[in-house]
């Protein structure tokens, strides 16, 4: 049935040319499949610790801060079901209030966000609700980025460590606004990024070791064995894909700025599109992570959603996109594109938790 309602919805959201409040009728369906699905694989690995903790129990190893946050579920009564929904639909007002936000509370943009999330990556996102919880934080952080202030400093800073401490993989984007705060708006040629995603493979390749005992002082030892020790690591083949992926973002970015959009360089929208074309560089970094474990791909599912706005922000200047000599139209490239996202993680990496949420 659950299935079926997805299917429906989406088809909705791609023939029906106005659709004012189709962000409502996502938000809903997420929350149905979260509240209504218990039989998914993924969630005994969150349904145990919580059950454990909610019965007055220790369990550091999840992390302090997610230990918190079960304890208080469970001071409150709230069963694994409720809990989860809950983290969910707070999950989802973080993102709904960010994307209106850059959206100026257009209501046909904002729609078209979710359309895009619905698509990709919305069911993972149903299944992986800690990295939910921790990626819209770091969403919302974006509102406070670019405009370097002290009070904006310490309220990103302070958003995006909470992030951190709910789940590892936001260390990434922590990095990147520690970078952006050195740099202070220089621009850095992609090729320059490129070498050092070679020259750090070749150094995982002969340093493995070593970058163990370095991320074992900051991430914690349970996670290390997870991502670093025992995980699936990813094949060439998914890497490559993924560097196709993240260079495309950086392309699409780099050359629809046109000048009519420059012309607003103080708007908090292009600051925002400069801000995530510098992470889209920084992600080359990341992929040679992920030749510990495929799990890492989740930073690129968190810049995808970061990327949906950029392409909605370009959108309102241009109807079309350009990507090397191809000319396509915006709303067509992003449903294409997340598309072919959903299906490289529906066949490779979670067919099984789909099935198995939807059913």
């Amino acid at each position: 049935m659950l299935l079926v309602l997805y299917l429906l919805i989406l088809l909705i959201g791609i023939l029906l040319k106005k659709k004012k409040h189709f962000n409502i009728l996502v938000i809903l369906l997420m929350i149905l499949i979260v509240f209504i699905s218990i039989d998914c694989p993924d969630y005994s690995n969150y349904e145990i610790p919580y059950n454990y903790i909610k019965n007055g129990n220790n369990f550091y190893d999840v992390g302090f801060i997610w230990f918190l946050i079960c304890k208080i579920g469970g001071m409150m009564g709230l069963t694994f079901r409720v809990f989860k929904t809950l983290i969910v639909f707070i999950s989802l007002l973080l993102i709904n209030d960010t994307v209106k936000f850059f959206c100026n509370k257009e209501k046909e943009q904002v729609s078209k966000f979710w359309l895009i999330y619905l698509i990709f990556p919305m069911l993972l996102d149903c299944i992986q609700f800690r990295f939910f919880l921790a990626s819209s934080i770091v969403f919302f952080s974006f509102r406070f980025w670019s405009e370097k202030n002290i009070f904006n400093i310490i309220r990103c800073s302070l958003l995006i460590l909470l992030a951190c401490l709910i789940h590892s993989s936001c260390l990434f984007i922590l990095a990147c606004y520690i970078l952006s705060l050195i740099q202070n708006g220089k621009k850095n040629n992609i090729t320059k990024y490129i070498i050092l995603t070679l020259l750090f493979s070749i150094f995982i390749a002969l340093g493995r070791e070593q970058i163990i005992s370095f991320l074992s002082l900051f991430i914690n030892k349970t996670r290390i064995d997870r991502y670093l020790l025992s995980g699936n690591p990813s094949g060439m083949m998914s890497i490559l894909v993924n560097f196709i992926v993240i260079l495309t973002n950086y392309q699409i970015l780099s050359k629809n700025i046109d000048k009519e959009i420059v012309s607003y360089n103080q708007s908090k929208n292009i600051k925002y599109i400069y801000a995530i074309n510098n992470i889209n560089k920084l992600c080359f970094l990341i992929l040679p992570l992920l030749a510990f474990d495929s799990n890492f791909i989740r930073i690129f599912r968190l810049v995808w959603i970061l990327n949906i706005v950029n392409y909605i922000i370009l959108q309102k200047h241009s109807s079309n996109i350009f990507l090397y000599k191809f000319k396509l139209n915006y709303t067509n490239f992003m449903i294409l594109f997340a598309l072919f996202l959903n299906v490289l993680f529906f066949v490779g990496i979670s067919f099984d938790s789909f099935l198995v949420l939807l059913t």
